[in-house]
């Protein structure tokens, strides 16, 4: 083996430009695979998180129906099993009851569909970023019954600003409709404009009132030390208050649209580096055939001395585990620093801003590289190298020396 080793690694630079040809090749796709992985990687992770510590938590408990329209009339109306329960739960980073509903926000300029969330302003600040925020103004206060927080895209669209007032309009739970005054004590912004211009806070009891749920809650948002645990803590939940009609659910049955994108980018993944793998095997595989060509004369005569076909298998194939070794290290070399600068300071995507907003997205995405891409890398790069040399290295071991010996 030792021998072998040798003679293919002294044979890769009796013609550095094609060896260098191909290192290049796989440096390319290295770069490729790990910049794309990063990038993804990248636009997914602040997709789920800002989804998650903006509202939704890895957790919401619903009474069952009510996550179908948001109906306050399905509410839990005695949630202290419930809240006794999660105080005992280790792993929690924290919890937070709700009142949510929809109703109708106007002020004297013009009007707007939103979605009501009345909030434990201490509990809530703990678990969200809600609180941090706040722009303009002052996050909400328990005491402050007539308060509201609103976007910033809201404020603009009603033509509000701090301490102006604004009226909210309701069904409540009996079916009436109810309509109350408030000041706006501030105005959040957030990465997403529709976030913005559809969600405005209330204290708790302000939104007990304004919607008649004389006591009880619509929900519980909960946050996990360890998301990991999520699955395992929901199927508990689910199974210990069944006979409650509780049930909970994770940010993928809340968000169905965000987890659906982030198993279709998994699969788009997947086709585009099965087409790199492709490419590259294609590359090698010609690079290979040529090289053997080149050395018809040399193999023949190495034959015709005795040296038999697994010898000349081994020792094509170890070439090309040179190659891609010095590849893969070199494409590493060059793809670290880039990564590292962009999941320090992120990828500035300003122009296209507006759009990002859309999807949740900041104008800056930081790349993500997670040990397993760089060994799925790794490894798949060595695979493609191997199977793209297997069939050269065949045909070498397979030579007639007569033959080849006078091929020229």
């Amino acid at each position: 083996m030792g021998l072998i080793i040798r003679i293919s690694w002294r044979n890769l630079w009796r013609n550095p430009r094609r060896s260098l040809i191909l290192v290049s090749a796989i440096v390319l796709c290295i770069v490729a695979l790990l910049f794309t992985l990063a990038y993804i990687n990248g636009i997914l992770r602040q997709m789920v998180t800002n989804s998650v510590e903006f509202h939704l938590g890895e957790m919401e408990i619903y009474k069952k129906g009510f996550n179908d329209d948001h109906d306050p009339v399905n509410h839990i109306s005695s949630p202290e099993e419930i809240l006794t329960f999660l105080d005992k739960e280790a792993g929690l980073k924290g919890y937070a009851p709700r009142i949510e509903g929809r109703g109708l926000i106007s002020s004297s300029y013009a009007s707007s569909g939103v979605k009501i969330t009345g909030i434990k302003p201490s509990s809530e600040a703990r678990i969200t970023l809600v609180a941090r925020s706040v722009v303009e103004g002052d996050y909400l206060e328990a005491g402050a019954v007539q308060s509201i927080l609103i976007g910033r895209k809201m404020s603009e669209k009603l033509k509000v600003g701090l301490g102006d007032k604004v009226v909210l309009t309701v069904q409540t739970i009996k079916g009436e409709l109810a309509a109350d005054a408030y000041r706006v004590a501030g105005i959040f912004k957030t990465i997403s404009s529709d976030f913005d211009k559809y969600m405005v806070y209330l204290p708790i009891d302000s939104a007990r009132r304004l919607l008649e749920i004389d006591r009880g809650i619509t929900g519980i948002v909960v946050r996990m030390e360890d998301t990991e645990r999520s699955a395992e803590l929901q199927s508990r939940i689910n199974e210990r208050f069944k006979s409650l009609d509780i049930e909970a659910l994770s940010w993928e049955d809340l968000e169905p649209l965000i987890a659906e994108m982030v198993r279709i980018s998994k699969k788009w993944n997947l086709i585009f580096f099965v087409a790199i793998f492709i490419i590259l095997s294609i590359g090698i595989i010609n690079t290979q055939n040529i090289a053997v060509y080149e050395r018809m004369h040399e193999l023949g005569v190495i034959k015709a001395m005795g040296t038999g076909p697994r010898f000349i298998f081994s020792m094509v194939m170890m070439e090309t585990f040179f190659l891609g070794l010095v590849g893969i290290a070199a494409g590493f070399f060059l793809s670290f620093p880039v990564i590292l600068y962009f999941s320090i300071n992120g990828l500035n995507l300003a122009m296209f801003s507006e759009g990002m907003e859309m999807f949740g997205l900041g104008a800056r995405i930081y790349f993500e590289i997670e040990p397993f891409d760089i060994i799925f890398c790794a490894c798949s790069i060595l695979a493609t190298a191997f199977f793209g040399a297997f069939f050269p290295a065949l045909r070498a071991s397979r030579l007639e020396p007569v033959r080849a010996i006078r091929y020229s």
